[in-house]
């Protein structure tokens, strides 16, 4: 199977979200990780915003149930 054909796992979609939405500069400092329906974020942001935008990101990803704030602002 190639690539193009790979079906993405739910935690490259939350990546992919962030990216689009946040820019990669934001995204290079947030991990994501996902078993079945449940996503966990974890990393750094600028700011409360930033944390926030990175949570409603993850929430309103379709396929995601539940999810793990680990995503702490540098400012606080």
């Amino acid at each position: 199977m190639s690539n193009s054909e790979r079906r993405l796992q739910l935690h490259e979609r939350v990546l992919l979200s962030l990216n689009r939405i946040l820019g990669k500069d934001l995204v290079r400092h947030v991990q994501c990780e996902s078993n079945e329906r449940h996503v966990s974020l974890a990393g750094t942001v600028a700011t409360r915003d930033d944390m926030f935008l990175c949570l409603a990101v993850a929430r309103t990803t379709p396929g995601v149930d539940s999810f793990e704030n680990k995503v702490l602002s540098l400012n606080r």
